[in-house]
């Protein structure tokens, strides 16, 4: 079977997914054998988005013809295995890429589909992705298996629990074992998860209104500046959030020393006494966060609260809720908003 063949089939699959009866599209696709004819034809039937895009970059690819895939045999080896992510071995395990070495093909759909939208797999960036995906369709028309249908169900269903595997070696597959295995090899030649597109980040100025003020002693916080420069060099919101929070804990350690040293001074006690605050503190981390963040940011609470009413429903607070970050969420309770900001972190570095 060539490149071609095995489009035909993708294409006839599909329009039987989608039971769309249409002579003209059969005609094109089975008798002319015009890839892109039948694909103009196709779009007519106001396909979803999603399937629109799916074939709108098979017919960029067939056009591009990339290394005469279209037209050169490829080897009708190995075996057709899906991944459930949503088994409780594998629940946590999901991670958007694609790979292939000797031993295995993959690609997860959650590399495929990015915030709901499918990627464009014609893309030349995206060429591991397709070759992944083409090792797959190669493989799917064994009449018994029909695993193609399921595919169609992860885009029409935007299901990204689903991931597909070649499998080129003779042992039963170990759906947990061998992903992982995919993973770490995937890992080990210098690859890494590319994040979704909703966490990319366009920095913007930290404070727009900073202004020079005479009495500041700005040298004091200086320690704390080079951390600003690693926000600034995060690319995507986690890192960014991680970067702040490590900001907003300088801080709060900083409160308790400048509360320390007005209570007992320089005096014989002070040693003492710092260390008694330290372990009291290390032992009550959260509620310490939350006690200073109160005092660092009472007065700004009407910028606070204004700044998150914007993205706050109850589906999101129910989630906050079931997820054990926080109880009872209030953007008008400042000690919520800083429960809410250890919990993300403490979720986030676990």
């Amino acid at each position: 079977m060539t490149g071609k063949e095995m489009l035909t089939q993708v294409l006839l699959s599909l329009q039987d997914y989608l039971a769309i009866v249409d002579d003209d599209f059969e005609e094109k696709v089975i008798i002319d054998e015009d890839l892109n004819a039948a694909i103009t034809q196709l779009r007519t039937h106001a396909l979803t988005p999603i399937f629109d895009d799916f074939v709108k970059y098979l017919s960029f690819l067939i056009v591009e013809d990339r290394d005469h895939f279209l037209s050169d045999p490829y080897p009708n080896t190995g075996t057709i295995h899906i991944i459930d992510f949503t088994l409780p071995k594998l629940h946590k395990k999901n991670r958007a890429f694609s790979y292939s070495d000797t031993h295995f093909s993959f690609f997860s759909v959650k590399s495929l589909i990015d915030s709901g939208n499918l990627v464009d797999f014609s893309n030349l960036q995206q060429a591991n992705l397709w070759k992944q995906m083409q090792s797959f369709f190669e493989r799917d028309f064994n009449p018994k298996q029909n695993f193609i249908r399921t595919f169609f169900d992860c885009l029409s269903g935007n299901d990204v629990d689903k991931g597909f595997v070649v499998k080129y070696i003779g042992e039963i597959f170990e759906a947990e074992r061998h992903y992982s295995y995919i993973y770490l090899s995937f890992l080990n030649n210098s690859n890494s998860v590319k994040l979704p597109s909703v966490l990319n980040y366009s920095s913007t100025t930290l404070n727009s209104s900073l202004t020079f003020v005479s009495l500041i002693q700005y040298e004091q916080y200086f320690d704390i500046y080079d951390v600003l420069n690693e926000l600034n060099q995060a690319p995507e919101l986690l890192t960014r959030f991680l970067k702040l929070y490590h900001v907003l804990e300088y801080f709060m350690y900083r409160v308790y020393l400048v509360d320390l040293v007005d209570r007992v001074g320089r005096n014989k006690f002070f040693v003492r006494e710092f260390i008694g605050s330290s372990e009291r503190m290390k032992a009550g981390e959260k509620e310490t966060f939350i006690k200073n963040f109160f005092k660092i940011f009472l007065t700004d609470m009407g910028t606070i609260e204004a700044a998150i009413a914007g993205v706050i429903n109850n589906a999101e607070i129910t989630f906050l809720e079931d997820n054990g970050l926080v109880r009872s969420f209030d953007i008008t309770n400042i000690k919520k908003i800083a429960e809410l900001i250890y919990g993300i972190c403490l979720l986030y570095t676990s």
